[in-house]
């Protein structure tokens, strides 16, 4: 199984991410436009960029089926260590509440610097939460540091 990589830019190129659309967004944006299998492959693939490794004893994961298995966020076991352990594992989405088209279209839109306040009512979520994330994707990497 050849594992195909996405980037945020594949969806909506900068660019083309004009004010008329920042303006629409509230009306238009739902985390449902958003392919869940996409929106999973890119965060796990922004997790995870060494690739598929047992969060205990560093062992590769090399069997397809394990692989798929993990890709999609089941519980796998580490034929080294026999450790059970998720995607998710020892990661920002560990006990995480939101669903991953959310998460996804939360990190575009940060992404893209729109404001808190914005992005919490566009997706319906607190600002708290939207707050909480946006430092959560910064620590793991997926959101750039503007500096502090």
């Amino acid at each position: 199984m050849q594992r195909v990589k996405y980037s945020v830019k594949m969806f909506i190129p900068e660019k083309e991410f004009t004010m008329m659309q920042k303006q629409v967004i509230g009306e238009h944006f739902t985390p449902a436009l958003f392919n869940e299998k996409v929106c999973r492959v890119w965060i796990l693939q922004q997790l995870h960029p060494e690739g598929v490794t047992c969060p205990d004893c560093g062992a590769v994961v090399t069997s397809e089926k394990v692989l798929s298995t993990w890709e999609n966020l089941g519980r796998v076991s580490c034929r080294s260590c026999s450790r059970y352990f998720t995607a998710a594992s020892g990661t920002i989405l560990q006990g995480a509440k939101l669903d991953i088209q959310t998460l996804y279209a939360l990190a575009l839109l940060l992404n893209f610097k729109v404001p808190i306040v914005r992005v919490a009512q566009t997706l319906k979520i607190s600002y708290g939460t939207v707050s909480s994330w946006e430092i959560r994707l910064k620590l793991a990497g997926i959101l750039p540091d503007s500096g502090a």
